[in-house]
């Protein structure tokens, strides 16, 4: 007398395919071994695994992209302007204004400072060096 067979849920097996699930990893999930779920595939699909694999899982990346669509248009801000940069290519327009923190603003005008005063300091040692001589 054979082994019962374990039940497969084909539902789960075409969700975590289209979600890019290896064939072990499904196998795993139902406890059996990679060899059965092939076999077992070709009897409820009438196809291999790896052929039927690409299908499901363009269909999950279609389905991926519909939500994206559906939830941009639906009133996601996001979502929108997440699409507009990836699909379209779109961009921020580039500021005219610094993108210096007020925080780095102040170091440069403080290393400014310094550097006026450095140079107007050599430049009075200057003068003062020629005029001794």
């Amino acid at each position: 007398m054979g082994r019962l067979a374990k039940t497969i849920k084909w539902d789960d097996v075409i969700i975590r395919m289209k979600a890019g699930c290896s064939a072990q990893s499904i196998a795993n999930t139902f406890e059996i071994h990679v060899d059965t779920l092939y076999d077992r595939f070709i009897n409820e699909f009438g196809m291999s695994f790896p052929d039927k694999k690409k299908e499901f899982l363009e269909d999950g990346e279609d389905d991926i992209r519909y939500m994206q669509h559906k939830k941009a248009i639906s009133g996601s801000e996001r979502m929108l302007l997440w699409l507009g940069q990836v699909r379209l290519g779109q961009k921020a327009p580039e500021s005219s204004t610094s993108t210096y923190s007020l925080e780095d603003k102040v170091k440069i005008e403080q290393m400014h400072a310094q550097l006026s005063a450095m140079s107007e300091a050599l430049n009075s040692s200057r003068s003062n060096s020629s005029s001794e001589v």
